[in-house]
């Protein structure tokens, strides 16, 4: 009878680990809440007012940059944004190719945002920025854009 034959090894899938590994919650942390009637957002127990919606997606995105230095770049790099433009760009004129009349602005990191959005546009905005930074949106950062 011939001997078994030894199995070879069995290759691992490498697993990719994030460049940011997000700090894990406290069971007792408590969910952040915007004060009644101001524009803004809370994280980490801090509110951050804002002077209107677009003002407010800005300033998650510069917090999110500065906390990660990856985020912006995994951020545009995914690859549906809306439906017709680009959300986040290394130069503004990838933002509205079609349309260079709309607005944009230079965060603090020297990336482009889009600004030309609706409140509820802006909301989803940052709960794409949210999951792109390893966020619980609506837990760990909650929104307030106004009325």
């Amino acid at each position: 009878m011939p001997r078994p034959q030894p199995t070879p090894p069995v290759a691992s899938k490498a697993v990719v680990q994030p460049a940011y590994a997000p700090p894990l919650r406290a069971e007792s942390q408590q969910r952040a809440t915007a004060p009644l009637g101001q524009i803004g957002f809370s994280f980490e127990g801090q509110f951050h007012p804002a002077r209107n919606a677009i003002d407010t997606l800005r300033q998650v995105f510069d917090l999110f940059i500065k906390r990660d230095p990856t985020f912006a770049e995994r951020f545009a790099g995914l690859p549906k944004h809306g439906r017709t433009r680009r959300y986040l760009a290394r130069d503004a004129g990838e933002l509205y190719r079609d349309r260079p009349d709309l607005g944009s602005v230079k965060l603090d990191s020297g990336w482009w945002m889009s600004t030309n959005h609706s409140r509820q546009t802006i909301g989803q905005i940052i709960s794409m920025a949210c999951d792109v930074a390893h966020v619980i949106h609506g837990l760990d950062l909650t929104d307030s854009l106004g009325d």
